[in-house]
């Protein structure tokens, strides 16, 4: 009967060796891949092709981070969140046109509570094309009006490009990066808006309801509904960046407080509201005791934070 023999003891592990090696060349050209903009296709999700270098420093020129390119590394978070961070944070994504995908694109980052995003589009050593985004620039400021930071770039077809992205916030740094057509991205807005929209009058209608118990009733619960109700409006409302783009289009500086102190009302009204609406009075005291203790200490920190007392990111932590 014939018999086989076994492999050279060496042969296993080379073949080990051999298929790691493709696997992490596989890996990193797949990190290293070219978003590629087809005529075909007018939405591009930009995450499988970002990478990232924290700059804890916060020094890092454009001239310098692209120096580094090769230290820049694929994101090791959950998608588009970068979490709380203190120091900025470069993102690089390498472009290529299609024959067929010259013409208009827009870059949208489309998370509005974002501070500071300073945007660089390169053509081999050239740049073309350098803008800052974010909540610290007034609306009437930016190139493409709309709820979050977009810009135009107008791309040749059949060439490759570079675009770096410095991104800088006191709240979470949350990137969705997208590249998207100027006519999708249009009707994307308004169908946005137009939810957004909606759901403002819901909680206006809300609101007005409430009050009018609360006149005719006299009832105090009626009144601390409606605080958190409209807490809890005036926050969504602005951190999806319509309070910016249609109250405050010309000032940046209104929607940090807004957002702060509408959160605080509606934790310091809804406090006081699930104490009535439950009646935890005759349930616990010590219940009570502590709503009220967080509906006062909510309260204090939003106008320790509106007197200057403390920083945006102790009463955000608070």
């Amino acid at each position: 009967m014939p018999t086989c023999a076994p492999p050279p003891a060496r042969r296993p592990r080379a073949w080990f060796r051999c298929a790691l090696a493709a696997f992490l060349v596989a890996a990193t050209a797949a990190v290293a891949a070219p978003l590629e903009l087809r005529g075909d296709a007018g939405f591009h999700d930009a995450w499988p092709q970002l990478r990232a270098l924290a700059d804890p420093s916060g020094a890092l020129t454009v001239e310098q981070a692209r120096a580094r390119l090769s230290e820049f590394a694929a994101p090791n978070t959950p998608r588009a969140n970068f979490g709380v961070r203190r120091d900025a944070l470069w993102l690089h994504l390498p472009l290529r046109v299609a024959a067929d995908g010259g013409g208009d694109w827009v870059l949208s980052v489309e998370y509005p509570s974002l501070d500071r995003v300073d945007v660089y589009l390169f053509a081999g050593e050239r740049l073309l094309q350098a803008h800052t985004l974010g909540r610290v620039m007034p609306q009437a400021g930016h190139r493409l009006p709309g709820r979050a930071h977009a810009l135009q770039l107008r791309l040749a077809p059949a060439q490759s490009y570079d675009l770096l992205l410095r991104v800088q916030t006191q709240s979470t740094a949350i990137v969705p990066v997208y590249l998207i057509r100027t006519a999708q991205y249009l009707e994307r807005e308004a169908q946005v808006q137009l939810v957004q929209g909606l759901l403002a009058g819901v909680g206006l209608c809300l609101i007005v309801y409430s009050l009018a118990q609360w006149l005719t009733l006299r009832e105090r619960m009626f009144l601390d509904y409606a605080g958190m109700v409209f807490g809890m409006t005036a926050f969504f409302f602005t951190l999806n960046g319509l309070g910016p783009q249609h109250l405050w289009p010309d000032s940046a500086a209104p929607t940090t407080r807004v957002l702060l102190v509408s959160l605080l009302l509606a934790v310091a009204a809804g406090s006081l509201f699930v104490e009535r609406a439950l009646s935890l009075h005759e349930v616990s005291r010590r219940l009570v005791r502590l709503l009220r203790l967080t509906a006062a200490v909510a309260s204090v920190v939003a106008v320790a934070f509106l007197a200057g007392a403390i920083d945006y990111r102790t009463a955000q932590g608070a």
